[in-house]
């Protein structure tokens, strides 16, 4: 923590430098130590997904393929959680998201997040999309910049 709550900020206004400050806590824009932090702190997040399906919490997906089940992709500052939509898991997952939410203090943002499903119908669809608190997406989605169906193309 002494590393990030250790710099001292002066700010131009109107081209007069006024006085040096102390950071209090966060990191300032351009730190180059900015990405690797946030991996650290993403990389946290990836543990509890992980610890959460080895107890039973969340059933991830695949499990024929992949030893262990997908319960999540990451790349960069996105993170999506991949998991069997019954009961239980979507209870885990909103308390997994709001334990990471306070302990990381970043902001999760309701806006962007959408959940898409798989074979279920649109009733049960809409229910879980409610009982996550964001909106329900669809098929093709983009990653990466790259679009993903639900099938072979």
């Amino acid at each position: 923590m002494h590393l990030v709550s250790s710099g001292h900020t002066a700010v131009t206004i109107n081209g007069e430098m006024r006085k040096f400050f102390r950071n209090k806590r966060g990191l300032r824009q351009g730190d180059p130590s900015s990405p690797l932090i946030f991996n650290f702190v993403t990389d946290a997040l990836s543990a509890m997904l992980a610890k959460a399906r080895a107890a039973g919490h969340i059933k991830g997906l695949v499990p024929h393929l992949i030893p262990g089940w997908v319960t999540h992709l990451q790349y960069a500052n996105d993170t999506m959680p991949l998991f069997e939509p019954d009961d239980h898991s979507i209870a885990s997952i909103k308390l997994l998201l709001l334990a990471f939410k306070i302990l990381s203090r970043l902001k999760i943002n309701f806006l962007k997040r959408e959940v898409i499903t798989i074979g279920m119908g649109d009733q049960d669809s809409a229910r879980v999309a409610n009982l996550l608190n964001c909106k329900l997406g669809g098929f093709p989605i983009k990653y990466l910049s790259l679009p993903i169906f639900h099938r072979k193309l």
